[in-house]
């Protein structure tokens, strides 16, 4: 079965221009492109016969004493196919043409120019079949061809690039409208039916997986939003937490919903999809609530890991007893405190006195945490009042009392501050960003 880029150059070989001049730049692109001269003769091969016939028959219309020699040879490297070569002997008037093919001239006229670009790709031209990608190319093993082609491409605004590939130089299309626009240009309009079809069958295939793949993710957004929300809601009957009725409502809902979206859910209690979402914030908020207390709560299992794990991570040192029991934790992450004391034969009271030690000693780590982070926010204050000083930047009033504060208590705290001049603790942090974001004007100058 022929391919699509030869269909095309079988549809092209039998067209034929009335103008004798549109017939010489076909013919002198195809000899220029895919032409071999030696002394006296000029040889074209193809493995494509319909292009082989048009070369004929153009010679044969153009210069008919032309003297031409025509084979035909069977090719073993590609699927023992047909090459056919067509020698033309360059005397006469013949001689003249073929010597002006290496020229670096262009047509003039635009029907001369189109008819070049017919020519040039019946020669070295090769166009993929549009259901895969979107690509027209002429090949050409001469550098001075490949720039006339390309300028042409120019001259007939169509956007093409350049490129070398092995020893070749490449002209290339890659958007389908100037593609379609070359194929009508040069004629081929059977082409130009099968590459719209295929455009307008991918560009509907395309159509149909975007909203597919649009549905696929709302689909699953809410089958997560509604795994998270019966999770808050398991969380707060585990927790014993007393809800308004509204919202006891909404969790029954839910839980006898599970894959229903909360449109779907709001329609069953006559209700806004934005009211019944706003319900299940709530219930989010109140189960974050507990999560937080639990993550920070150092009889739970959760705080006691996170205690655990700032001390690792602050590589703090720690008696044995302390250490083992960090390592039991760590390797029970889910088991409670009975469960641990009854596994490791300790008594519970002595294993919870153990976790308070390891809890005091992570909060002290916190605190230290903080106040070196109020300590280096001193230090960036420190860093934005001394480029103001240096440049004598006017401020009003209360800047400038802010600044001599912060000056004579350099080593304070923003709360320290707050508490010693009675300042709110929001108004003086405000206070300090309008002097940082002086100071940052003036580094960026």
């Amino acid at each position: 079965m022929p391919s699509y880029a030869q269909n095309v150059k079988e549809e092209l070989s039998r067209k034929f221009d009335r103008d004798i001049n549109c017939m010489r730049a076909e013919l002198a692109a195809i000899f220029k492109i895919g032409g071999n001269a030696t002394e006296g003769r000029i040889e074209f091969s193809s493995v494509n016969a319909a292009v082989v016939r048009k070369v004929i028959s153009l010679i044969k219309k153009i210069y008919p004493d032309a003297r031409k020699e025509i084979a035909a040879v069977r090719t073993k490297r590609l699927r023992n196919t047909m090459r056919y070569f067509v020698r033309i002997f360059l005397t006469g008037e013949a001689a003249d043409f073929f010597e002006s093919v290496n020229s670096r001239k262009i047509p003039r006229s635009h029907e001369a120019r189109v008819a070049y670009m017919r020519g040039a790709f019946l020669a070295g031209g090769t166009i993929v079949r549009p259901e895969k990608y979107y690509c027209l190319e002429i090949n050409s093993s001469s550098e001075s061809a490949a720039d006339i082609v390309k300028k042409i491409f120019k001259q007939l605004e169509l956007k093409a690039n350049c490129r070398v590939r092995r020893e070749d130089f490449v002209v290339y299309l890659r958007e389908a409208d100037s593609i379609l626009d070359f194929l009508w240009m040069v004629g081929a309009n059977e082409a130009i039916e099968r590459f719209e079809a295929a455009r307008n069958l991918k560009e509907v295939r395309a159509n149909i997986n975007r909203i597919t793949n649009c549905e696929m993710a709302s689909l699953n957004r809410s089958i997560e939003a509604a795994q998270r929300q019966i999770a808050d809601i398991r969380l707060l009957q585990e927790n014993n937490v007393e809800v308004d009725d509204a919202l006891k409502q909404a969790m029954e809902l839910r839980l006898q919903n599970p894959e229903s979206t909360i449109a779907e859910l709001a329609k069953k209690i006559f209700m806004t999809s934005k009211g019944l979402g706003y319900r299940f914030k709530l219930i989010h908020e109140l189960a974050e609530k507990i999560r937080h207390a639990e993550f920070f709560n150092p009889n739970s299992p959760r705080g006691q890991l996170a205690d655990i794990q700032l001390i690792i991570d602050s590589a703090v040192e720690v008696k044995e007893i302390i250490q083992q029991t960090m390592e039991m934790r760590l390797q029970n992450p889910d088991s409670t405190v009975s469960e641990l004391a009854k596994n490791f034969f300790i008594t519970r009271e002595g294993l919870n006195y153990r976790f308070k030690q390891i809890h005091a000693l992570a909060e002290k780590i916190r605190q230290q945490a903080n106040l070196d982070k109020m300590l280096d926010e001193a230090k960036i204050q420190l860093a934005d009042i001394q480029i103001l000083i240096d440049n004598k930047v006017e401020v009003s009033e209360i800047i400038e009392q802010t600044m001599k504060m912060r000056l004579e208590n350099p080593d304070s705290t923003v709360d320290e501050l707050s508490q010693e001049f009675s300042i709110a603790r929001s108004w003086l942090n405000y206070r300090f960003e309008l002097i940082h974001k002086l100071a940052e004007k003036l580094r960026k100058k």
